[in-house]
């Protein structure tokens, strides 16, 4: 059977940061803009094709009121996203553009938290190689999250990124 692509099975292992943004919903209210770490491997599966998964960590600082008054809290959500990635290599696979699609398990540590259970999630980026093996990428991604049906919490991940290639060609 001949098939459109040959498999490649290549490993991408990626490091980024930037900031967590609550895009809406009332469950977010509270929220602010807050420092994110994400950490994803990637699974090349085809030339175009890629398996996704990893954990993002959001260090959240909301305001926890009570009849008491208002105290600054912190709170590190934990992302854990999973997905299909479209690649489209440019200039002989130098740069690279990326969309995709999958879900993600939000978990926030409060015991009685309504935060926590499934996300749907879209996400794509950008990547440049540094080096003429293109092992090392410096990339953007930008990750947007949000619960299915009626929108009750949605956020947006924009992260700057190292991708580490140990096998690529």
């Amino acid at each position: 059977m001949l098939m459109a692509q040959d498999p490649v099975f290549t490993h991408h292992i990626r490091a980024g940061f930037g900031p967590s943004i609550p895009a809406g919903g009332y469950q977010t209210g509270d929220f602010s803009v807050s420092p994110a770490l994400d950490f994803n491997y990637g699974l090349r599966v085809f030339r175009h094709v890629q398996l996704d998964g990893g954990v993002a960590l959001d260090f959240q600082k909301y305001q926890d009121c009570s009849r008491f008054g208002c105290q600054d809290e912190r709170r590190q959500l934990t992302f854990i996203p999973a997905g299909l990635r479209g690649v489209l290599p440019l200039h002989e696979g130098r740069f690279e553009l990326s969309a995709g699609v999958g879900g993600a398990y939000l978990h926030d540590p409060l015991p009685y938290s309504y935060l926590s259970g499934g996300l749907f999630q879209i996400y794509g980026g950008a990547s440049g190689a540094l080096d003429r093996e293109r092992r090392y990428h410096l990339d953007l991604l930008a990750r947007y999250m949000r619960d299915l049906g009626r929108p009750t919490q949605q956020y947006v991940m924009l992260t700057v990124g190292f991708t580490w290639c140990p096998n690529c060609r």
